[in-house]
């Protein structure tokens, strides 16, 4: 096998709204959901050559042990009964354990890369099952745009893109356990979203239309933090955000704006260590080489 490589940038999500509906009998818990991709990415290299093993440098962040992108890698080559050194650099930008689908990102990446790679034997659908067997965020983060999840995250809906927005992103705290915050999430009565109070229509019309407010997320009431996330986003909204929010089951907290006021950045950084600016996107991936 001649050495072949190849490389993209793999787009963060956030959640526009996040329900939690009810604990399966698997364990699992169905969900209902806006998924919508921003350009906070990281890049992904594959190369492929002849040999047998995987080994992944990274750039940016430290992930120790079997990840998703080793566990993506072993599960494309054996749907296609094949073997082969892979060798994967990431450079990361998206931060780890912060709510984004940083590493589902990165794994739908390598799926996406390793069937370039080896001339598309498997269709769009083959991969979203192999997507769905990593986790729950990894097809969408293999389509990217703006979808409606439902389920575990894997029903997906596709929706009217948005449009362009500037987007900020605070992660002020370390992530707690998801599984913990779920069981809370169990023992609380916790509101659910209303169909009158969903931003489906105005996300089908102009999102901008919303009076600014806090988009609803389950997880928010679950939240150890909950005070300092409901101050950053009320901050967020009197700087001129339309919408904030929490984003998957935290800590990181998002704002979408028209345009950023300039001095915005410096204020925030001034309170908060990781502060990141991106764009709403209508993809996840897209091939750079």
């Amino acid at each position: 096998m001649k050495n072949k490589k190849i490389s993209a940038l793999t787009n963060a999500k956030i959640n526009l709204e996040l329900d939690v509906l009810c604990k399966r009998p698997d364990g699992y818990h169905d969900i209902s959901t806006v998924f919508q991709s921003v350009n906070l990415a990281d890049e992904v290299t594959v190369e492929v050559k002849d040999g047998n093993g995987i080994t992944i440098k990274t750039e940016g962040a430290v992930i120790e042990g079997e990840n998703l992108v080793t566990k993506a890698t072993k599960l494309f080559l054996e749907k296609i009964k094949t073997t082969a050194f892979v060798n994967i650099r990431l450079k990361k930008q998206i931060p780890i354990s912060a709510g984004l689908a940083g590493g589902s990102a990165d794994a739908a990446a390598v799926l996406t890369c390793l069937n370039r790679l080896f001339k598309t034997p498997l269709t769009t659908d083959e991969l979203l099952d192999l997507a769905l067997h990593l986790g729950a965020d990894v097809p969408f983060c293999l389509l990217g745009g703006t979808y409606l999840a439902g389920g575990i995250g894997e029903k997906l809906t596709p929706l009217s893109y948005v449009g362009d927005y500037d987007v900020v992103l605070i992660k002020h705290h370390k992530k707690g356990s998801t599984g913990e915050m779920y069981s809370r999430i169990d023992n609380l009565s916790i509101p659910h979203l209303s169909e009158a109070d969903s931003l489906l229509t105005h996300i089908k019309d102009n999102l901008q239309n919303i009076a600014p407010q806090i988009s609803y997320n389950s997880f928010l009431y679950a939240s150890d933090d909950r005070s300092e996330q409901e101050k950053i986003c009320k901050v967020l909204l009197q700087k001129g955000a339309f919408l904030s929010g929490l984003s998957g089951s935290g800590p990181t907290v998002f704002g979408l704006f028209k345009n950023i006021p300039d001095s915005l950045i410096d204020f925030l950084k001034e309170k908060y260590k990781e502060v990141y600016t991106c764009k709403t996107c209508s993809y996840g991936i897209k091939i750079i080489e």
